[in-house]
Protein backbone atom coordinates (compact mmCIF):
# COMPACT_ATOMS: atom_id res chain seq x y z
CA UNK A 1 0.00 0.00 0.00
CA UNK A 2 2.63 2.52 0.64
CA UNK A 3 4.08 2.02 -3.26
CA UNK A 4 0.51 2.86 -3.99
CA UNK A 5 1.05 6.02 -1.95
CA UNK A 6 -0.96 5.27 0.83
CA UNK A 7 0.09 7.51 4.13
CA UNK A 8 -0.33 6.40 7.64
CA UNK A 9 -0.46 2.75 7.56
CA UNK A 10 -0.60 1.10 11.04
CA UNK A 11 -0.73 -2.75 11.81
CA UNK A 12 -2.30 -4.35 15.07
CA UNK A 13 0.55 -5.80 16.74
CA UNK A 14 -0.51 -9.36 17.24
CA UNK A 15 -3.33 -9.14 14.92
CA UNK A 16 -7.15 -8.38 14.61
CA UNK A 17 -8.00 -11.52 17.45
CA UNK A 18 -5.55 -10.41 20.07
CA UNK A 19 -6.78 -6.37 19.80
CA UNK A 20 -10.50 -7.86 20.45
CA UNK A 21 -9.38 -10.17 23.21
CA UNK A 22 -7.90 -6.80 24.85
CA UNK A 23 -10.68 -4.74 23.63
CA UNK A 24 -14.04 -6.32 24.21
CA UNK A 25 -17.25 -5.68 22.92
CA UNK A 26 -15.59 -2.24 21.34
CA UNK A 27 -16.75 -1.73 17.77
CA UNK A 28 -17.35 -5.48 16.54
CA UNK A 29 -20.65 -7.10 16.03
CA UNK A 30 -19.96 -10.49 14.50
CA UNK A 31 -17.37 -13.57 14.03
CA UNK A 32 -14.12 -13.02 12.80
CA UNK A 33 -13.09 -14.94 9.53
CA UNK A 34 -10.05 -17.21 9.81
CA UNK A 35 -7.92 -18.67 7.22
CA UNK A 36 -8.08 -22.44 8.36
CA UNK A 37 -10.70 -25.26 8.46
CA UNK A 38 -12.65 -23.21 10.92
CA UNK A 39 -13.55 -20.00 8.70
CA UNK A 40 -14.40 -18.37 11.64
CA UNK A 41 -14.15 -17.73 15.24
CA UNK A 42 -16.98 -15.97 17.35
CA UNK A 43 -14.85 -12.93 19.33
CA UNK A 44 -17.82 -11.76 21.48
CA UNK A 45 -20.18 -13.09 23.78
CA UNK A 46 -23.19 -15.47 21.54
CA UNK A 47 -25.88 -13.48 23.09
CA UNK A 48 -24.46 -9.90 21.74
CA UNK A 49 -23.13 -11.54 18.21
CA UNK A 50 -24.72 -10.30 15.52
CA UNK A 51 -24.56 -12.28 12.31
CA UNK A 52 -23.26 -9.56 9.48
CA UNK A 53 -22.68 -11.77 6.54
CA UNK A 54 -24.99 -11.27 3.20
CA UNK A 55 -26.36 -13.96 1.06
CA UNK A 56 -24.37 -13.13 -2.20
CA UNK A 57 -27.81 -13.86 -4.36
CA UNK A 58 -31.01 -12.53 -1.55
CA UNK A 59 -28.95 -10.54 1.05
CA UNK A 60 -30.40 -12.16 4.30
CA UNK A 61 -27.99 -12.27 6.56
CA UNK A 62 -26.23 -15.62 7.23
CA UNK A 63 -22.84 -16.88 7.73
CA UNK A 64 -22.30 -20.08 5.87
CA UNK A 65 -19.47 -20.17 3.60
CA UNK A 66 -18.82 -22.01 0.48
CA UNK A 67 -16.47 -21.93 -2.14
CA UNK A 68 -17.17 -20.87 -6.14
CA UNK A 69 -14.35 -23.33 -8.07
CA UNK A 70 -15.50 -22.06 -11.24
CA UNK A 71 -13.33 -18.56 -10.29
CA UNK A 72 -9.09 -19.40 -9.93
CA UNK A 73 -8.07 -19.04 -6.84
CA UNK A 74 -11.52 -20.42 -5.91
CA UNK A 75 -13.56 -17.67 -3.95
CA UNK A 76 -15.31 -17.94 -0.85
CA UNK A 77 -18.69 -16.89 -0.58
CA UNK A 78 -21.27 -16.57 1.64
CA UNK A 79 -24.63 -18.41 0.93
CA UNK A 80 -27.95 -18.43 2.74
CA UNK A 81 -29.34 -22.47 3.13
CA UNK A 82 -32.51 -21.38 0.47
CA UNK A 83 -30.28 -19.96 -2.15
CA UNK A 84 -27.71 -22.52 -2.38
CA UNK A 85 -30.40 -25.22 -3.17
CA UNK A 86 -30.79 -23.10 -5.89
CA UNK A 87 -27.34 -23.05 -6.93
CA UNK A 88 -26.44 -26.43 -6.17
CA UNK A 89 -23.50 -27.55 -8.34
CA UNK A 90 -22.21 -23.96 -8.52
CA UNK A 91 -20.91 -23.87 -4.95
CA UNK A 92 -19.26 -26.27 -2.43
CA UNK A 93 -19.73 -26.02 1.39
CA UNK A 94 -16.43 -25.29 2.44
CA UNK A 95 -14.78 -27.65 5.31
Amino acid sequence: MKKEGFKNLYQLKDGIHTYMQMYPGRHFKGSLFVFDNRLTTPIVETADREIVGECIYCARKCEDFYSDDRARPSLKVICCNTCIKQHEGELRQCS
